[in-house]
């Protein structure tokens, strides 16, 4: 996730030691864009995407964050 950032030219939040909510929903959004799929709770534990704790501290849920993504819920 990092590299992927990098290389295309974002900074990567960890090197700022916080991410926004907004960033937090762009990158569920992208993904889902790209990828046509929902982004799982793999995803996120093989750092393709934040860490779930991170999504977890600002949003409580996956469900939240998928819903302010415009993500359609399973």
């Amino acid at each position: 996730w990092k590299n992927a950032l990098k290389s295309m030219g974002e900074q990567v939040a960890s090197q700022r030691n916080k991410y926004t909510d907004e960033e937090l929903i762009s990158y569920f959004a992208r993904f889902y864009k790209e990828t046509g799929n929902i982004p799982t709770y793999s995803d996120l534990k093989r750092g393709i995407l934040p860490d779930y704790t991170t999504y977890r501290k600002h949003f409580g849920d996956m469900n939240e964050v998928r819903k302010l993504a415009g993500i359609p819920l399973v």
